[in-house]
């Protein structure tokens, strides 16, 4: 069918005749009106449809009648079989949990989040989804799923969520530099390590919280140091003749070690230069890369 077509077929003229409605806030009204109710004819449909689907796959309807497969029987719907799957999981849900069928009448929930139940939802947890799920974005519900279990315990596993990505090449590219530096640990990271590592860095500079506690505790630093100032004692002056008359140093003894100094702390002799300077971090990398990180 055409845009045309479906235009003449809607009668889209009626809804901006100005000759039949001349104020345009009483047309814009009228307009929202069929629209809401457009919406609530479009929810009950939605529901009969996936009601009915679900009374298909509890009487294995593709079986019985001749198609074979679930695609088939979707394809004889015109639908996808994604789209058959989704509505055929959520209507086994309605079916068998007919309290969900008030919630998403209200429209407390939607028809794909009752489908996010339908691997984990039981008799002994059925109650608890029915008391929880109202108003749940998709995410919330997906976590609220991984939490409860099918004998309507609690579990304190860390919900996973499936997230789709598209970059491009030279995006990429930036992505595989970013593993490749962070290599130089002497393993290759995941992409989603990777993206992990630079988000946590991020949020190290820019997160204003982050900020305000490193502040804070560099406060708390500044005034520990102070008040262990003010119970130092204060040295005794230098008299104006002893500043005058500095006593002379006839000879310093070479000592050929640092540590060899008899009044020389370990944490002063730990400081001694050494003697072999580091191997730069832009070397380090290229042999990493030569040796194919191993």
């Amino acid at each position: 069918m055409t845009l045309f077509t479906a235009a003449q077929e809607f009668c889209l003229d009626k809804h901006f005749d100005e000759t039949r409605q001349p104020d345009v806030r009483l047309r814009i009204h009228e307009l929202f009106q069929r629209t809401k109710e457009t919406v609530t004819r479009e929810r009950q449909i939605s529901l009969e449809v996936v009601l009915l689907i679900g009374l298909l796959e509890t009487q294995n309807a593709a079986v019985n009648l001749g198609l074979g497969k679930r695609e088939n029987l979707a394809r004889s719907l015109g639908l996808t079989e994604n789209a058959y799957w989704k509505r055929a999981q959520a209507g086994r849900v309605l079916v068998s949990f007919p309290e969900f069928i008030g919630l998403v009448k209200k429209g407390l929930t939607h028809i794909s989040h009752i489908a996010v139940l339908a691997p984990k939802i039981t008799k002994d947890n059925a109650e608890i989804f029915v008391r929880e799920l109202a108003g749940k974005t998709e995410r919330q519900v997906r976590e609220l799923v991984s939490a409860i279990n099918k004998d309507g315990s609690r579990s304190n596993i860390e919900p996973l969520f499936d997230i789709r990505l598209q970059f491009t090449k030279a995006q990429m590219e930036a992505l595989d530099r970013a593993r490749e530096v962070l290599s130089a640990t002497g393993r290759v990271p995941s992409e989603e390590e990777a993206i992990l590592k630079s988000i946590e860095d991020l949020r190290e500079k820019r997160d204003p919280v982050r900020k305000a506690e490193r502040a804070e505790q560099r406060a708390e630093k500044k005034a520990t140091v102070e008040k262990v100032a003010e119970r130092v004692p204060e040295l005794p002056k230098e008299s104006e003749a002893a500043r005058s008359n500095p006593p002379r140093v006839t000879s310093v003894p070479k000592w050929k070690r640092i540590d060899q100094l008899p009044s020389v702390p370990k944490a002063v002799a730990a400081l001694k230069p050494r003697g072999r300077k580091g191997i730069p971090a832009a070397i380090v990398h290229q042999v990493w890369q030569r040796d194919d990180y191993c």
